[in-house]
């Protein structure tokens, strides 16, 4: 019983660790080119470094929108910062997604400027 006990709670820490080394979450919404749904981005965040970013801009303009929702979380990824261009003819998907991903940050406590490049 003993033996099981500690079998246990070793697979409990070493379950946390997993957790904790992948970062923590942060959501943030903002309207684009469609003013009643949002676009919403979540950043994944691990010792001040902005290891993830996911968009859902599943209601802006398909091959427009969707071309800033598909190309600007590599390049905030890659620049660890929002400080980062916006697509050509997706002016409002992508102003969006930088307004949600600075709602993001705000909700973990952090601001852009603590990420510049």
């Amino acid at each position: 019983m003993k033996k099981l006990t500690a079998l246990l709670a070793s697979a409990t820490m070493a379950l946390s660790l997993v957790g904790c080394s992948a970062g923590k979450t942060y959501t943030g919404e903002a309207y684009g080119h469609d003013k009643e749904n949002p676009v919403k981005v979540t950043l994944t965040i691990k010792d001040k470094t902005i290891t993830k970013v996911e968009v859902d801009a599943s209601h802006e303009t398909n091959g427009i929108g969707s071309k800033a929702a598909e190309t600007m979380p590599g390049a905030i990824v890659a620049a660890n910062s929002l400080d980062v261009d916006g697509v050509s003819g997706a002016t409002q998907t992508s102003k969006a997604i930088i307004e949600a991903a600075t709602a993001a940050l705000k909700q973990a406590g952090l601001e852009p400027s603590d990420f510049s490049k």
